[in-house]
């Protein structure tokens, strides 16, 4: 799977959502990335379609590692 952050593209190992939550939890080779995606419906859909696609871009929200 890719994401894009900003203007860089990783891959990414696992990407979890945790239940009831607006965080998406990202694991690279390098790092974890936690994305704040404002609600939890939005973070469910970018994870479903992360996993349809293969590739999202969360480079319009708040995200630190």
């Amino acid at each position: 799977m890719r994401i894009k952050f900003g203007d860089k593209i990783f891959l990414c190992t696992t990407v979890s959502h945790p239940q009831n939550s607006n965080l998406l939890i990202i694991n690279t080779p390098n790092s974890i990335y936690t994305v704040n995606m404002i609600n939890c419906e939005r973070a469910e859909n970018m994870l479903n379609n992360l996993l349809f696609k293969g590739y999202c871009d969360v480079s319009e929200y708040d995200y630190s590692n």
